[in-house]
């Protein structure tokens, strides 16, 4: 099985009757109110995997950030996956609905760009399991000054280690998956939409 059969078969897995989506519907009403967003990067991922290359990468904090071009990159060793997909002008709410919910802004929303999805490919029970991360990113224009951070799976903020303060928690979490982010950390851009445009 190549690296698209395996990584298809994960996706599709994961909506299937005993995947991890009926993993979450076992799980507390928080976690359960996730499945629209985890459902929705399950369905991106399987579509783009058959329109994006696909490309093996490291991806780490201690990686030379990706190019911010559409592409899936995947790290087997790490466990790792990112699909960067393409968002035209106008197109978030119709692309990604239930994940960009915590995206406000309706200018940022009619912006076009780069959503990054990240994955973690684990083994439970000897089975590997694909699993959407609970955070994302929209890169505005595809520029990594750009990135806006992205809440995709709310129960997290049950987590004492995230607890409110989720905006700097995930954009350390996505440089784990060799996204750029320190340009973001600096930019007025992201000062000004961290202000207005998120909500918990």
């Amino acid at each position: 099985m190549d690296t698209i059969q395996r990584l298809q078969t994960l996706a599709n897995t994961a909506m299937m009757e005993n995947g991890f989506i009926s993993i979450m519907a076992g799980k507390s009403t928080e976690v359960q109110q996730d499945i629209p967003a985890a459902f929705e990067s399950y369905g991106l991922l399987s579509h783009f995997l058959l329109r994006l290359s696909v490309r093996h990468t490291a991806l780490s904090d201690m990686e030379p950030p990706v190019e911010l071009a559409a592409a899936i990159h995947f790290d087997a060793d790490k466990g790792r996956l990112l699909a960067l997909v393409p968002i035209g002008i106008g197109e978030l709410d119709a692309v990604a609905y239930w994940c960009t919910t915590s995206i406000m802004s309706t200018a940022v929303k009619q912006m076009q760009g780069l959503l990054a999805l990240p994955f973690s490919l684990e083994t439970h029970a000897e089975t590997e399991v694909l699993i959407p991360d609970w955070c994302a990113a929209f890169y505005a224009n595809s520029k990594s000054f750009h990135c806006i951070p992205i809440l995709t799976l709310r129960s997290i903020l049950s987590k004492e280690e995230i607890g409110q303060d989720w905006v700097n928690a995930a954009l350390a979490r996505v440089r784990t998956y060799a996204l750029p982010r320190d340009a973001a950390m600096q930019s007025i851009f992201l000062q000004q939409t961290v202000s207005g445009a998120f909500t918990a």
